[in-house]
Parts: structure tokens; C-alpha cells; sequence
């Protein structure tokens, strides 16, 4: 699976990152607007407060710039704000890992609203490569050992763009993190 940084990501999916008690971000707020409220529905009927790990799925509402569109929450950023967006960028992969989709976009990955005094490692450029981080450690799998995979169990998501205003910092901090994972 590949990932990449983007200013315009564009992808069959939208994950938007959302932090527990703010507003909706402005991306998140155009998507309802688009689909005449099919975002704020979503959030209603399912409960979704933007707590860590929790996450909704609007598909095929008329108006929406992707396919689908998961919002992922981030908590209240009371914990480290830096393994709260690796976590989002996790949970959006493993949702759609084996879903039929082959590319997601996370946008606004550096403006998501955290609290982010004193978490040098969580805003901006360090934001994005932190969601990517997240992103390639959930594509990990070991099916060379698996003696046959059904269709639907098998990976079709290969790419992930990741929203980022200035792509050479995300580049420059996400260089060691994605060395480490590559060992």
C-alpha cells in the first residue's frame, strides 16, 4: 500500500478526523452542507461524539465529493495528541483495508483542532506524517502463511493520500518515522 502526501487529495474515500467536543471541521461542515445534512444525520443516529476510536460511515448520501465518507474521532487530545492521530490513521485503514475501496483520502490531517501545548511531535507537518504512521503499521499483514484467501479477505486498498499544506515538511517528518517502521 502506498502513501503519499497531497494538497488536494482526491480518492473513492474521505476519512476527516474529528476532535471529541469541537466543532466539525470545515471539511467535514462542506460534506453536510453537499449532501444536504446527510453528515450531521449520520453523527445523530449513531452517537458519534469524535471519542478515540469511535468513527461513522456516510455512503452514497447525493452531494458528497467521494463515495463514502468516514469521520474518525480523536478524543479530547487529554492523552498524547501524536498516538491519538497515529490511531486515526490506523482505524481509517483497517476500515477499509478489505472493503472493496483502493484509495481513501484523510484530509486536514494538520488542522484537526488539537490542544497541542506541549506536544512538539503533533501539529502541522509532524500532524500528517503522524496519520501516516498509523496508516502503514494497520496495512501490516502476514497472509503468506494463510493457505487461501477468499475474495472478500483480501486487501484492495492500495493507496492513502494524506492532506498536507506544506508536502516537503510532512516528506521531512514522516523520513524517520517511516525508517523505523521499515526497520
Amino acid at each position: 500500500m502506498q502513501v503519499r502526501f497531497s494538497r488536494m487529495p482526491a480518492a473513492q474515500a474521505h476519512v476527516i478526523l474529528c476532535v471529541e467536543g469541537a466543532e466539525l471541521p470545515a471539511a467535514a461542515q462542506a460534506e453536510d452542507k453537499a449532501s444536504q445534512g446527510a453528515i450531521k444525520r449520520a453523527i445523530a443516529t449513531s452517537r458519534f461524539e469524535g471519542k478515540a476510536g469511535q468513527s461513522v460511515e456516510v455512503i452514497g448520501a447525493s452531494g458528497l465529493s467521494a463515495e463514502r465518507v468516514l469521520l474518525v474521532g480523536l478524543g479530547k487530545g487529554t492523552t498524547s495528541p501524536a498516538r491519538a492521530l497515529e490511531k486515526a490513521g490506523a482505524i481509517s485503514v483497517k476500515h477499509y483495508l478489505t472493503s472493496g475501496v483502493e484509495s481513501i483520502a484523510i484530509l486536514e490531517a494538520e488542522a484537526c483542532g488539537f490542544d497541542l501545548a506541549g506536544d512538539v511531535g503533533a501539529y502541522g507537518a509532524n500532524a500528517s506524517a503522524r496519520v501516516a504512521v498509523g496508516a502503514r503499521l494497520a496495512a501490516t499483514r502476514f497472509d503468506d502463511y494463510r493457505t487461501k484467501l477468499k475474495p472478500n479477505q483480501q486487501p484492495t486498498l492500495k493507496a492513502v493520500e494524506i492532506g498536507a499544506t506544506d508536502l516537503a515538511a510532512a516528506e521531512m517528518a514522516y523520513m524517520p518515522l517511516g525508517a523505523a517502521i521499515d526497520g
